[in-house]
């Protein structure tokens, strides 16, 4: 669910996760928005999915150079994951001008 603080959108609440098999195993297989973030959990992805578990599970997989950087996860049930990730994706840019690197 999205929060709302002053009238602005904050970031998903769930504390950071070692982005391992065995956190993302339990990943529930519901839609929701989720980031990724590097060694000093700074946010490099934030991305959604109608299955959280697979997709996460997807960017362990993946060989690609930006994904090799992830070592954390945190993410969010929502229903309305495309209007929740345009919100974090906002939030993001207003703070650093610019889009997390991987985006």
């Amino acid at each position: 669910m999205a929060v709302l603080w002053q009238g602005v959108f904050v970031s998903i609440v769930a504390a950071w996760n070692s982005l391992t098999s065995v956190q993302v195993a339990s990943v529930p297989k519901q839609e929701g928005v989720y980031e990724l973030a590097n060694l000093s959990r700074s946010t490099i992805y934030i991305g959604r999915s109608d299955d959280l578990n697979r997709r996460i599970r997807e960017h362990i997989n993946d060989d690609d150079s930006c994904w090799r950087r992830a070592a954390y996860v945190r993410y969010e049930v929502t229903s309305r994951s495309e209007q929740r990730l345009g919100e974090l994706l906002e939030e993001y840019y207003q703070q650093h001008q610019r889009y997390p690197p991987c985006n």
